[in-house]
This record gives structure tokens, C-alpha cells and sequence, in this order.
């Protein structure tokens, strides 16, 4: 079956979010990120970060977060 616009069924969720400060924080150091503005990795993410990469790779650390 192919997915196309006719066969889109809208779901049942139909809630844009909040305001949440942490939620805010995210959202901004992603778009950080998809900008190409990794300065966010190195000033935003914690020092203790524990970070799950691809490859059932562990790392730790801004600077790991940084490389990857």
C-alpha cells in the first residue's frame, strides 16, 4: 500500500504542545543542531552528558557529543 496524501488518516492527537521552560530549552538546542550551529553541543549539554549513538555506541561528554 502506498503512502500517499489520499490515504493520510488524521490521528486522534490534536495538541500542539506547551510552553514548558525544559521543553523550550530542547527545542532550541535542537534547532541549534539542524541549523548547523553546533556551538549549542558544547555550551548547552551537560558536562555529564550520556549520549546512546548509533552503532550501540556509548559516549560521555560534551566533547564526544561534539565529535560525533
Amino acid at each position: 500500500m502506498l503512502l500517499t496524501p489520499s490515504r493520510n488518516l488524521k490521528g486522534p492527537y490534536k495538541a500542539f504542545g506547551n510552553s514548558d521552560e525544559w521543553g523550550e530549552k530542547y527545542a532550541s538546542i535542537l534547532q541549534g543542531i539542524l541549523n548547523s550551529d553546533f556551538s549549542v553541543i558544547t555550551e548547552d549539554y551537560d558536562i555529564a552528558c550520556h549520549l546512546y549513538l548509533p552503532g550501540v555506541y556509548d559516549a560521555y561528554s560534551r566533547s564526544e557529543a561534539d565529535i560525533f
